[in-house]
């Protein structure tokens, strides 16, 4: 068991498994290279849940899993982005802080016209473990029957939790390289790039491709 763990899960079929078949030798990659355990999931979790389907409840119950397992670093990364510099490690990013959780503001100008507030994005996160983040994981899974009533799901409850008197100190924001997002915060070299939100989903997938289109090369084990 290694100190750190990078996870990443997707439903079973579709655009979104297809973007993690793309990046697998890339975090398998990374993982190796920085001493990480990799946990990526092909396949549906949560399915007690009348709505598993719907937000990221898989998410955070492999959040849950890392850190009751004894991880000190943890990082989450969605199906739809990829560690792009090999020269940063994870860890890092909450370093030189005492909060537990870090995860990147996103604001746009077309945020407003479209409906969508500012928000802090939940996906790429990044987490030191420990007792106390493993009760704010626990409350934030307990947020589902709330949360499935509103369009931003679990991510609209982790932005209500983090502002909580009672979990004061526990987050930070990140600066925009920790998961910068195409058309909402990019910056020229991200540690982390996602393209969260971009529609159709399968457009999604293409840019991915080919912003990555030598992966398949790069990280063949031959």
């Amino acid at each position: 068991m290694k100190s750190g763990i990078i996870l990443q899960q997707c439903f079973s079929s579709g655009e979104f498994h297809d973007m993690m078949r793309l990046t697998h030798g890339r975090h398998s990659a990374y993982a190796r290279a920085w001493e990480y355990d990799f946990w990526p999931v092909y396949g549906d979790l949560m399915t007690h849940l009348p709505m598993y389907h719907w937000g990221g409840w898989g998410k955070i119950n492999m959040i849950q899993r890392a850190l009751e397992q004894g991880y000190k670093y943890i990082a989450w990364i969605d199906a739809d982005a990829a560690i792009m510099n090999f020269g940063v490690d994870l860890r890092d990013a909450l370093k030189g802080t005492d909060a537990l959780i870090g995860a990147c503001k996103h604001d746009a100008p077309w945020f407003a016209e479209a409906g969508v507030p500012v928000h802090i994005n939940t996906g790429c996160m990044y987490f030191k473990g420990g007792q106390r983040t493993l009760d704010f994981i626990k409350e934030w899974a307990g947020t589902y029957e709330e949360a499935v009533k509103d369009r931003w799901l679990e991510q609209g409850q982790f932005n209500r939790m983090i502002y909580e008197e009672k979990w004061a100190g526990m987050f930070t924001e990140l600066d925009a390289t920790w998961n910068a997002t195409v058309d909402v915060n990019m910056v020229p070299d991200p540690y982390v790039m996602g393209w969260h939100g971009v529609g159709p989903v399968s457009r999604r997938a293409e840019m991915m491709k080919r912003a990555l289109p030598k992966d398949y090369l790069t990280y063949k084990v031959v």
